[in-house]
């Protein structure tokens, strides 16, 4: 099993977006540490949808994420039914094998215990653009998501 990972460009491009993001924090983080006693349970949680990042403490452009993750968790605290997680595949095996992770850092969105999307474009920036997050993103961003169905997330098909 080769592990493939995001180049130096991807991981500025995710990098510059989430600093960007920073801008619209309004509380403090909340990134919720998913583990293999609590994965299945949270991404099934009726009418939420799950935005998780799958990464290992050994991979540079995890590590390049920084504290930026939780700064997303910081922009999406207090949506409803809008939750950001991350996973260690380091130490939970076991979900990131169930959940098919090869990369890192891997993005999915899981909703009512269904993956719905996996990020698979050149930047997280257009991703994250394509979710829509706070109405700041251009209707003309491109699809990275073959098919997403979460009224929550006001997705662009």
């Amino acid at each position: 099993m080769a592990i493939r990972t995001l180049t130096h460009t991807h991981t500025q491009t995710a990098i510059t977006f989430l600093i960007f993001l920073s801008f619209f924090l309004r509380t403090q983080s909340e990134v919720i540490t998913l583990t293999s006693d609590t994965f299945n349970d949270k991404i099934k949680e009726k009418d939420t949808a799950w935005f998780v990042k799958f990464c290992v403490p050994w991979c540079k452009h995890c590590k390049n994420l920084g504290s930026l993750w939780d700064d997303l968790g910081k922009t999406m605290e207090g949506e409803d039914e809008i939750e950001v997680g991350e996973v260690d595949c380091g130490m939970e095996k076991t979900v990131c094998s169930k959940v098919d992770i090869h990369s890192y850092p891997t993005f999915k969105v899981f909703y009512d215990g269904e993956e719905v999307a996996r990020y698979q474009g050149n930047s997280i920036f257009f991703t994250l653009c394509q979710m829509r997050l706070y109405g700041f993103c251009s209707v003309n961003s491109p699809v990275f998501f073959n098919s997403i169905h979460v009224p929550k997330f006001r997705l662009l098909l």
